[in-house]
């Protein structure tokens, strides 16, 4: 199980290693709307020089709705939002990790011959730190699973990765 749950995590980064590459390549932020004339709109950069121009393909008006819809996803926000994801997958990472070792730990003290009180003391503190360990690893799955079902579309999204919640 735990080798799924790397994959999605390392699923995860890649796709916001797309994301930040591709809002690093674009104008800087952030972006605003510039012109408006009769319901079209630009969309222009912290300089003001066209991101998306009034006029663009030789005529298609760019309208408003859209030109605000880009502005509220411009590079800074696309950033910022990477990086919040990031911490979240590294959290998620973080508690896999620490949940694999404690079981490690336990496996290894139920392999032993001792059955004292401090055996069984070390191996109640094991289990309840396990099941502690356990909650913060369901939870965060969820959130990862809710936050990469956005990517639904793209090339690797296993439908195991599909959270509960989203599932026909």
């Amino acid at each position: 199980m735990i080798d799924d749950e790397l994959a999605m995590v390392a699923w995860g980064r890649a796709q916001l290693d797309e994301d930040e590459r591709r809002a690093q390549a674009a104008s800087d932020g952030p972006w605003r709307v510039g012109k408006v004339d009769h319901g079209s709109a630009s969309v222009v950069d912290k300089d003001g020089h066209d991101v998306i121009p009034e006029d663009v393909d030789y005529g298609t008006v760019v309208a408003l709705a859209d030109c605000e819809h880009v502005v509220r996803y411009d590079p800074v926000w696309a950033l910022a939002r990477v990086a919040g994801l990031r911490a979240v997958l590294g959290l998620y990472e973080t508690n896999l990790r620490v949940r694999e070792e404690n079981a490690q730990k336990l496996a290894r003290l139920h392999g032993t011959a001792r059955l004292d009180a401090a055996w069984g003391a070390e191996v109640g503190q094991l289990r309840a730190f396990g099941l502690e360990v356990e909650d913060r690893v369901v939870a965060l799955r969820d959130v990862v699973r809710l936050q990469l079902v956005e990517y639904a579309g793209r090339p690797g999204y296993r439908e195991q990765w599909r959270p509960v919640t989203d599932r026909g």
